[in-house]
């Protein structure tokens, strides 16, 4: 099963299961990462047909690029998708985003180095810098395209504004922005915006950070320094209200004979504009159960199904 991802007449063709690599080398994203077993896990997704690798110059500092340049040493280049980000730069005060063209040719250079390869096929503002116009960030990877080091152009984690002011040249082919069966927000005006205008929504989180996984309980603590301890979908009320929802979906699941992040992210997948998903994966055995999603055909009363334990949740009917 192979979509179509990005705009007419730029096109790539992918498999609708990729793979979310913050997990492989983001030693700052969540705690007991071992670089092996990412590489083992980015294997196997090369090697099980997954086409499509979402990393940023964040996941790692750098380090999850390093090793999926690693790994795409023993894989054909041409097969296979890289999207990449940026934006944060490292100062001796901490993380601040950069979107000025300097700084963008920048991280693009050390990215293409990172990933020893010498274009990118997707690269991504990861987030707007306030002290520039995103219509100039925008400029500088317009430029990066006509020089062949970037295929095509997305944006993350902007708002309507922002994307209608990046995409006012119609640069844009891709939107990355956080949606699952959990945060719905995107279906109120930024999905819309993209199906009107020919833009790739690829969301992130497409599991709800692991929620939509079925595996966390009330008894579930993050440590240390992983990100998802400042999630509010994992905090107090919402995480007790939101593992009561994935309870109702384990009925669904196992009526079908599948785990509940694979009936999730067949829901993504049957939803207007959605083409690809990109979950992430910390062992072999995750990717395998995020393939299971191409094997299920949800019907019409599978879906009414699954949005009635969601309802409350839900931007705007289709």
């Amino acid at each position: 099963m192979i979509k179509t991802l990005l705009s007419e007449n730029k096109k790539i063709d992918v498999l609708p299961i990729g793979l979310g690599a913050n997990a492989i080398g983001g030693y700052n994203i969540f705690n007991n990462i071992e670089d092996d077993k990412g590489k083992k896990t980015l294997h196997h997704a090369l090697e099980r047909g997954i086409n499509f690798i979402d990393t940023a110059f964040r996941y790692g500092n750098g380090h999850s690029e390093e090793l999926i340049g690693e790994v795409l040493k023993e894989h054909n280049r041409e097969q296979v998708v890289i999207a990449t980000k940026g934006a944060h730069r490292l100062t001796p005060n901490g993380i601040i985003m950069d979107g000025s063209p300097a700084y963008l040719r920048e991280t693009l250079e050390n990215s293409l180095r990172r990933l020893k390869t010498d274009y990118i096929d997707l690269f991504y503002l990861h987030y707007p810098d306030k002290t520039i116009p995103i219509s100039e960030s925008i400029g500088a990877l317009e430029t990066f395209r006509q020089e062949g080091k970037i295929r095509y152009i997305g944006v993350s984690n902007v708002t309507l504004a922002q994307l209608k002011e990046a995409n006012q040249n119609h640069s844009i082919n891709a939107l990355q922005y956080r949606y699952s069966l959990i945060e719905r927000d995107a279906e109120d005006q930024l999905l819309p915006y993209c199906i009107k205008h020919n833009i790739s929504f690829i969301p992130y989180g497409p599991l709800s950070y692991g929620l939509l996984g079925g595996k966390y309980t009330p008894d579930t603590v993050f440590q240390g320094n992983d990100w998802r301890t400042r999630l509010d979908v994992l905090k107090g009320k919402q995480f007790i209200d939101n593992l009561q929802r994935v309870e109702q979906l384990k009925i669904i699941a196992n009526k079908k004979n599948t785990s509940t992040a694979a009936l999730s992210l067949a829901w993504l997948l049957s939803q207007r504009g959605i083409d690809i998903v990109i979950p992430g994966a910390k062992s072999p055995e995750q990717v395998s159960d995020h393939l299971l999603a191409l094997d299920i055909s949800l019907t019409n009363q599978d879906l009414d199904e699954i949005d009635a334990i969601f309802n409350d949740l839900i931007y705007s009917k289709k």
